[in-house]
């Protein structure tokens, strides 16, 4: 009975050994926990959660104020067919984009009626885009007041990007806006959440220290038809998954392509016809 009890012992801490040893190689990012959202179910729950001040009375409601929601998944997930639906819901709304990405929104939703817009501020850079935004903001809380509106929304895209100082100065903007002009601001950030390491984007990072009244998680699909809710970099040429590179690498790098991956070909290169069809497109 003893040996046995040894043998057995052995074999768990082999076994525990080799799932260690497997993880690290694979250099598998921490599962990502939480329920999956679909681009429609998304538009609707925050067209809702948006609109309810609109139906307010004073009496009802804080008079000003900001509220902060998430959208977020690897590439080609559907955040930017989200930002352009809530674009196009009739509400009083503000655009930003990160200066990687130049100055531009696009999505290739179907059901969007405009597939690329340029963003009313690009964030970072040497541009004072912090008084550019304020000006904008403050404009159209106005407006927004003058025609009746309660609330406004801010839809930063790429908000992966920024630095920390960068995201609060821009929240700073929001609440200040909110607080003088006495009208509700819904920031709604769409962004990645991990590189293609699988670790945080310092924007990501100082979006979850934000107060956010709700986060939706969208995945995309993976070549072999599985959810993706990882981004996978590659060479361009080769398809040859990449690893321990520059955290920033904006898509349109020469050498450089993105897809979405699931956990089972995480640390795989891609395929050729995979590889084929992403250089025609």
């Amino acid at each position: 009975m003893y040996l046995i009890k040894v043998a057995l012992g052995r074999a768990v801490v082999l076994a525990t050994l080799c799932i260690t040893a497997g993880n690290a190689a694979r250099r598998m990012p921490p599962s990502v926990c939480g329920r999956v959202w679909k681009v429609n179910s998304v538009v609707t729950d925050l067209k809702a959660r948006i609109m309810k001040w609109e139906t307010k009375t004073t009496d009802e409601m804080p008079a000003r104020g900001v509220d902060t929601y998430s959208v977020y998944g690897p590439m080609t997930s559907g955040k930017s067919a989200v930002l352009m639906r809530l674009m196009q819901a009739g509400i009083p709304c503000v655009t930003a984009t990160y200066y990687y990405v130049g100055d531009s929104i696009s999505t290739r939703d179907p059901e969007a009626h405009t597939q690329r817009i340029l963003a009313d501020v690009v964030v970072g850079g040497r541009k004072p885009w912090a008084m550019q935004f304020q000006d904008i903001l403050r404009e159209r809380a106005l407006d927004a007041r003058a025609a009746g509106r309660r609330v406004i929304t801010v839809l930063p895209d790429e908000f992966q990007f920024p630095t920390t100082g960068e995201a609060n100065t821009f929240m700073r903007i929001a609440q200040r806006v909110a607080t003088r002009y006495g009208i509700r601001v819904a920031v709604v950030f769409f962004h990645l959440d991990l590189d293609s390491d699988g670790r945080l984007f310092s924007g990501t990072e100082a979006i979850r220290s934000f107060l956010l009244l709700q986060s939706y998680r969208l995945k995309a699909k993976c070549p072999c038809g599985k959810p993706a809710p990882f981004t996978g970099r590659y060479g361009r040429l080769s398809g040859k998954r990449l690893f321990d590179q520059d955290q920033v690498v904006v898509d349109g790098t020469p050498d450089i392509i993105y897809d979405p991956t699931c956990e089972e070909h995480w640390d795989e290169d891609l395929p050729p016809e995979v590889l084929e069809a992403l250089s025609r497109g």
